[in-house]
């Protein structure tokens, strides 16, 4: 799967922070693969403003994907993460994309 640095932060976020001894270590090494090395750190000159993550304007509209593997397992739970936000009406704007790409995929 290849990720915008956008759906990368909407996914760490998303990710679950509890189950079984396995999915956590599964979900250990997706947050790895989602996470950023300290090279694209300085490209995107991260900064945190009351919460907010921003980086460098001129590469926030960057078209770069980055190939990120999530297993079938982790996907799913993504998947069912985001239906349960959904149903519970607290889905954002940031979110948004990264549901319809993980849903509608689903459908």
């Amino acid at each position: 799967m290849h990720l915008s640095v956008k759906e990368r932060l909407v996914l760490i976020s998303v990710l679950p922070r509890e189950g079984d001894f396995l999915t956590l270590k599964s979900l250990r090494k997706v947050r790895e693969a989602l996470s950023f090395t300290e090279e694209e750190q300085r490209d995107l000159d991260f900064t945190s403003e009351g919460g907010v993550i921003n980086w460098n304007e001129v590469n926030k509209d960057d078209p770069r994907r980055y190939p990120i593997e999530i297993p079938k397992s982790i996907h799913d739970l993504i998947v069912a993460e985001l239906k349960q936000l959904n149903e519970q009406k607290k889905l954002t704007d940031d979110i948004f994309e990264v549901y319809e790409m993980f849903i509608e995929e689903e459908e």
